[in-house]
């Protein structure tokens, strides 16, 4: 069942906030570069401040600007690319939240958007990682009060689709995500946060199960190096949460467009309401803990059979 007229996402006013998400996100980072450097330029003499601040280098701003388009287009920063020092300043502001947030800011409904705001698409994958590792052990915190009372609601619905890229990129065109955000969603999974649940999990698990699920079922219409990158990242989950990815990116590639929304509605029916797939599926692939060669390829050809009907 998709959404109640109560509870459908305001898909109009949703992709409005994505369009402008990239324009916000240089504006953050231009914040935080700048701030840095005044920080910084106030332990020289004033003479030289005035100098170096009076007029801000136009450069500045195209550094930043591109930083945020090579994110935007996937592609990863070197130590001599343009963005290094704009991601020192915000991986330094990231880090100074996540102390701030463990303190005292976690029992704050709007501490906690704030903090997810980083986890957003635009942000470099090394500011997302980033965050993800600082808070591991707590990543159940970042689920809103309203979001834990109604765990499939408009709420986080709305919240999971502004977190997540897209949906299966080779329907609705969508870009994959980066490898680095993939291994940290994955080592989040099994690492401290392992008893992470739907319903102890919340926003952080659905949104963990999203990403790891999407890049299956893209990687299964792919090339073979795809799918073993998925099989290593899978590899040590629990068989509850291998269950849950599975039937998400089956939902995905059974859904006729691939939308986010329908990725978004793939994880509740999943993990939430516990739905099974139709008999017509065949995908009770996951019978025990055993993660053999045999048990991964069976799963494969099923999803690749469903791209191809």
């Amino acid at each position: 069942d998709k959404y109640t007229s109560e509870e459908r996402i305001a898909k109009d006013d949703l992709e409005t906030i994505t369009k402008t998400t990239l324009s916000c996100r240089q504006s953050f980072a231009s914040a935080c570069y700048l701030h840095s450097r005044s920080s910084q330029a106030k332990k020289k003499k004033r003479e030289s401040i005035y100098k170096s601040n009076t007029t801000p280098k136009a450069t500045d701003e195209e550094k930043i600007t591109a930083l945020l388009d090579e994110t935007k287009s996937g592609s990863k920063n070197t130590p001599n690319s343009s963005g290094t020092n704009e991601i020192k300043c915000l991986e330094e502001f990231v880090g100074d939240m996540c102390n701030a947030y463990l303190e005292y800011g976690a029992q704050y409904d709007c501490f906690t958007q704030c903090m997810r705001y980083f986890l957003t698409p635009g942000f470099p994958p090394k500011i997302i990682a980033g965050l993800i590792q600082k808070l591991r052990g707590f990543l159940h915190l970042l689920t809103t009060e309203e979001e834990s009372n109604n765990i499939s609601g408009p709420a986080i619905a709305r919240s999971l689709y502004l977190s997540l890229s897209g949906g299966l990129p080779g329907k609705d065109g969508s870009k994959r995500d980066s490898a680095d955000i993939l291994d940290t969603f994955s080592m989040a999974l099994k690492g401290d946060d392992c008893h992470l649940t739907a319903l102890h999990g919340g926003y952080f698990y659905l949104l963990s199960v999203a990403y790891i699920a999407r890049n299956l079922a893209s990687s299964s219409q792919g090339c073979e190096c795809g799918v073993q990158a998925s099989k290593r990242r899978m590899k040590g989950l629990r068989a509850e949460v291998l269950d849950h990815i599975v039937k998400t990116a089956t939902r995905l590639l059974s859904s006729e467009a691939g939308r986010k929304d329908d990725l978004v509605q793939a994880v509740f029916d999943s993990c939430v309401h516990n739905k099974n797939l139709p008999a017509s599926f065949n995908m009770n692939i996951w019978p025990s803990k055993n993660y053999d060669s045999l048990t991964w390829e069976n799963m494969i050809k099923a999803l690749q059979n469903i791209s191809k009907n």
